[in-house]
């Protein structure tokens, strides 16, 4: 796979146009810690939190089906419609020529019904599938049965070409996939972590490797709140917007400005967050989401 084929771990990891946010909404169990040595009254209590915020997630995610989702999904999560329009906007912008296609592709062979996972793992590679598509190849993929063989590839792949950051994003993103089919419980803790580690793995290998941090980012600002994540994703952010300023601008670029700020917000520091923005909007005059969080 290639670069651009990032699925967020979004809590999430980037999964393309309306993925992370349907990470958030479904992803009703919380990420479940490494084991540690607390006591066990301790423990009792983080679990009860945990069921806590699972239902809470569950209650959100039949409000979604009902129409009836708010705007911020919980204390000191991204603003869904900011995520979701910025990934959005993300993978266009790698791949102007992309047509709306993606899912016309999947139904011109959807009578090939019994694709193996290498076959269905080639057609994500195709170059104007746009993130709609590959999405639903993904969801073609669990329907077949044949996502743990697609984890097992892309996991051979990645040891084989350990030293290929690439190749660790792309087993992040089917990572990713497995949380969404085994839904809530502590499992699904486990593949985000596994998901989580593929992506610092690949930061390892390429300190400046943008689809890796940018997606380490996302996935760390959809940590339920108890385990402060948000710092840390503020921190990548932070990097990351100094890394793309000591090389050539890309468009994408504006998106580490939009969600930097969305979290500077949520965590009450709004003149930080207007700061940013403004810095952003300076360098991108013409982005609408930066524009809008100004009133401009």
């Amino acid at each position: 796979m290639n670069t651009n084929q990032v699925l967020i771990f979004s809590a999430v990891l980037a999964v393309g146009a309306g993925a992370i946010t349907s990470y958030a909404l479904r992803q009703d169990a919380p990420i479940v810690p490494e084991p540690y040595g607390g006591a066990s009254e301790e423990l009792a209590d983080l679990r009860t939190q945990l069921d806590l915020m699972a239902s809470e997630l569950k209650e959100l995610r039949q409000r979604e089906a009902q129409g009836q989702l708010p705007s911020v999904i919980a204390q000191g999560r991204l603003q869904v419609e900011d995520v979701d329009e910025a990934v959005r906007r993300y993978f266009a912008e790698l791949d102007p020529g992309a047509t709306a296609t993606g899912v016309d592709a999947i139904e011109a062979t959807a009578s090939k019904s019994e694709k193996d996972a290498q076959e269905w793992l080639e057609m994500l590679e195709a170059p104007n599938l746009d993130e709609q598509g590959r999405q639903e190849i993904w969801n073609r993929i669990r329907e077949s049965g044949k996502l743990d063989e697609a984890i097992a590839l892309l996991e051979a792949r990645a040891e084989e070409f350990s030293n290929d950051p690439d190749a660790q994003v792309d087993v992040a993103s089917a990572y990713v996939q497995k949380i969404f089919e085994v839904g809530e419980g502590p499992e699904a803790g486990l593949w985000a972590t596994k998901a989580d580690r593929s992506l610092d793995r690949a930061l390892e290998l390429d300190d400046h490797h943008w689809n890796a941090r940018f997606s380490k980012a996302i996935g760390l600002s959809f940590w339920p709140p108890i385990f402060g994540k948000q710092r840390e994703a503020i921190s990548h952010f932070n990097t990351l917007i100094q890394q793309q300023e000591s090389g050539p601008v890309e468009s994408r670029h504006s998106q580490s400005y939009l969600l930097l700020g969305n979290l500077y917000a949520q965590s009450g520091d709004i003149k930080e967050a207007e700061a940013v923005w403004k810095k952003g909007l300076g360098l991108f005059p013409d982005d609408l989401d930066l524009q809008s969080k100004l009133g401009e």
